[in-house]
C-alpha cells in the first residue's frame, strides 16, 4: 500500500484543512506497520519512495498473508 498522509510527512499535515476532509487520521510509519501485523499479514516492510528535502516521500508498507 502507498500513502502520503502520514506523521513523518510533514508536507501532508495540512491537507485535511486544506481538503475540507475531517475524517482524516495521522498515523506514523511503525502505526502503520502495527496495523498490518495486527491484520494478520508477515514480514511487514516499510520503505519511502520520491522523499526528498520538503517531502517525506510516499510511504509504502507490504506484507504477505
Amino acid at each position: 500500500m502507498g500513502i502520503d498522509f502520514y506523521l513523518e510527512n510533514k508536507a501532508s499535515h495540512s491537507w485535511p484543512q486544506e481538503c475540507c476532509i475531517t475524517i482524516m487520521k495521522l498515523h506514523s510509519e511503525k502505526e502503520w506497520k502495527g496495523f498490518f501485523e495486527k491484520a494478520g499479514l508477515k514480514d511487514v516492510k516499510s520503505w519511502r519512495n520520491g522523499q526528498d528535502k520538503e517531502w517525506g516521500g510516499t510511504l509504502v508498507v507490504t506484507g504477505i498473508n
